[in-house]
C-alpha cells in the first residue's frame, strides 16, 4: 500500500510542475537591462497560443532567438524581449514605447541605436541572420 501511495504522490508531483512550468516562455536571464552604448536589440512577439500554426512560429521565434543572445553579447549588443504590449524598451536614456498602433504584425525585432534611432524588422529570422542583420544596422553611420 505504502508503494502506490508513493507513486500517486510522484504523479501529483509530476502533473503540477508541468502545469505551472513556464516551458514555452524563453528564457529572459540576460544582464538586467545592460544597456550598450553600441545598440539593443528588442525580441517581440506578441501572437496567442490559440492555434498551432501560432505554436510552431513561436518555436522558431524563439529558436532565433535563443541562437542570436549570446552572439549579439559578443558582439556588444544588448538585447530583450517581450510578449506583451506596449513594448517598453530603453537603451541608454532612450526610453522607447510602442503600441498596438505603431505595430503592423506580432513579431519582430527594433533595434535601437542611440541618438533616439531605432529600426522595426517584422518577421522571424534564424541566430545568424538576426546578428548579421544588427551588426549591418548598428555599424552604419547614424
Amino acid at each position: 500500500m505504502k508503494i502506490k501511495n508513493a507513486l500517486v504522490l510522484l504523479l501529483v508531483l509530476f502533473v503540477s510542475s508541468c502545469a505551472t512550468g513556464q516551458a514555452d516562455r524563453p528564457r529572459t536571464d540576460v544582464p538586467p537591462m545592460t544597456q550598450s552604448p553600441k545598440g539593443h536589440v528588442a525580441f517581440f512577439f506578441l501572437a496567442g497560443m490559440e492555434y498551432r500554426s501560432t505554436r510552431e512560429a513561436y518555436g522558431e521565434f524563439i529558436y532565433g532567438y535563443e541562437a542570436a543572445k549570446r552572439s549579439l553579447l559578443g558582439e556588444g549588443y544588448s538585447y530583450s524581449y517581450h510578449s506583451e504590449l506596449p513594448l517598453a524598451i530603453g537603451n541608454g536614456d532612450l526610453r522607447l514605447t510602442l503600441s498596438k498602433d505603431n505595430l503592423s504584425q506580432g513579431a519582430g525585432l527594433v533595434l535601437v541605436k542611440s541618438k533616439n534611432r531605432f529600426r522595426i524588422v517584422y518577421g522571424i529570422f534564424n541566430g545568424a541572420d538576426i546578428v548579421k542583420m544588427s551588426r549591418e544596422y548598428f555599424q552604419r553611420r547614424p
